[in-house]
């Protein structure tokens, strides 16, 4: 719940701001922003977490984190989801329909002629060692339900293009050169992020590899000339829900004071990147007209 306030607590709890308790436990407290919030009320404030990234915020607000049963009563224990809401939950289904799209499209038109196959592998990359948590901890349905998702389609677009639909693929014109994106990305990752630990790195090298993994996909467009309608609607929808988690981070900022400087900087880069597919998408298809990038 990224949108919370002292006085929202306090009519959740039906209490008056002087109110005070000795213990608070937030399950699931994310970056401690509500955790912050709610925790004026309360002498002693535990928070529980099982995200890296989320940890690390955790111990910069300097909360006492709690992994094993608690053997003592509560005043308060708190569940409040620091995830899928708003923008977040937009951007999620804006980027789940940006893979639907491109499946629909291979798989109706038996071709995967102007899709960057190099694009696909790099998203394949992000998805594999971004949610290698999935085999160390459960957070929720959703969250679970989406990342296998994600992963899924990530290797089924995979293998569409490069084994079912192989005759299809445009592979003269798919030139671009990933391991100038892949090789300092990896760098990169290994120098900046939030924990030098595998699951950390890795998450971080996600994050920054994400950012520019379209890269291939508008290169490629730009040597072709032009785009099919329905590859641009993928794009846009891809674009889209990168714009949504920045406005959502944008929110947060405001409200919670919460500042990821690896995933904001990323996010912005990535949005930057789709800034001149966006003005084309809305001055030429939606006009019906037929998408094209300067060479």
């Amino acid at each position: 719940m990224f949108v919370f306030s002292a006085d929202q607590f306090q009519r959740l709890l039906r209490i008056v701001p002087d109110w005070t308790a000795e213990r608070l436990l937030d399950l699931g407290a994310g970056d401690g922003g509500v955790t912050e919030v709610m925790g004026v009320h309360f002498q002693q404030v535990y928070a529980t977490e099982v995200s890296p990234p989320m940890k690390w915020h955790l111990q910069r607000r300097n909360f006492t984190e709690v992994f094993q049963r608690v053997g003592f009563e509560l005043e308060a224990v708190t569940r409040l989801p620091y995830l899928c809401e708003g923008d977040m939950l937009t951007g999620d289904l804006s980027h789940l329909a940006a893979i639907i799209i491109l499946l629909l499209k291979i798989w109706k038109t038996r071709s995967c002629a102007g899709i960057s196959g190099k694009s696909q592998v790099l998203f394949a990359l992000v998805f594999t060692t971004r949610y290698l948590d999935l085999l160390t901890s459960f957070i929720s349905l959703y969250n679970t339900t989406m990342k296998v998702i994600y992963i899924g389609c990530a290797y089924a677009t995979v293998y569409l293009i490069y084994m079912k639909f192989k005759a299809t693929y445009d592979g003269n014109h798919d030139t671009f050169r990933v391991e100038f994106l892949v090789v300092p990305v990896g760098g990169l990752a290994f120098l900046v992020n939030h924990d030098f630990s595998p699951l950390e790195i890795l998450w971080t090298f996600s994050i920054y590899l994400e950012s520019v993994a379209i890269l291939p996909q508008l290169f490629m467009i730009s040597k072709t000339g032009e785009a099919e309608t329905i590859t641009t609607h993928y794009l846009f929808f891809l674009g889209l829900y990168r714009a949504l988690y920045l406005i959502n981070w944008i929110w947060r900022f405001y409200f919670e004071g919460f500042f990821d400087m690896i995933a904001i900087v990323a996010g912005v880069v990535q949005t930057i990147l789709y800034c001149d597919f966006f003005y084309l998408y809305v001055t030429k298809v939606l006009k019906g007209k037929k998408l094209s990038l300067p060479a």
